[in-house]
């Protein structure tokens, strides 16, 4: 891999693993790129393309797999996601992405790896199901997820 350091952001749903990666890019932009997600996730509210996730189709997605575009890809609560090689191999910075901890052994095999972890205590776990409920998961998503 010709990147420097890839650092991959992940804990569980709704702890601002987003939020971490987007604040580092917008605060240090010269330092810090994001790798956007492809995702067959519906868009949640006030989500669109222009976040860190591109939203397709489970076809295109498909396709892409056997093209053999990703990296790395996994599903998740029934979704596809997948980071494009190109993306990754072809960053002359730093990298940041966020995905959730199942897929860590994948990404933490690549060179220059750094994982961060991220996590809440007892009492933070009613602000995480108030922010999943507020970002539009359903109350039987939040209730899994939790």
């Amino acid at each position: 891999m010709a990147v420097s350091s890839l650092f991959i952001v992940t804990g569980p749903s709704g702890v601002g693993k987003t939020y971490l990666a987007q604040h580092l890019v917008r605060h240090f932009p010269d330092t810090f790129k994001e790798v956007r997600v492809f995702t067959t996730r519906a868009p949640r509210n006030q989500e669109n393309s222009s976040s860190d996730r591109i939203f397709i189709s489970k076809s295109e997605f498909k396709q892409r797999q056997i093209d053999g575009d990703f990296l790395v890809s996994g599903i998740f609560h029934n979704n596809w996601y997948g980071w494009l090689a190109s993306d990754i191999n072809e960053s002359p910075r730093p990298l940041i992405l966020n995905t959730w901890p199942a897929l860590v052994p994948q990404f933490a095999s690549l060179d220059q790896s750094i994982v961060v972890a991220v996590t809440t205590n007892q009492q933070g776990r009613s602000l995480l199901k108030d922010r999943m409920l507020q970002r539009g998961d359903s109350p039987e998503t939040v209730d899994e997820r939790m």
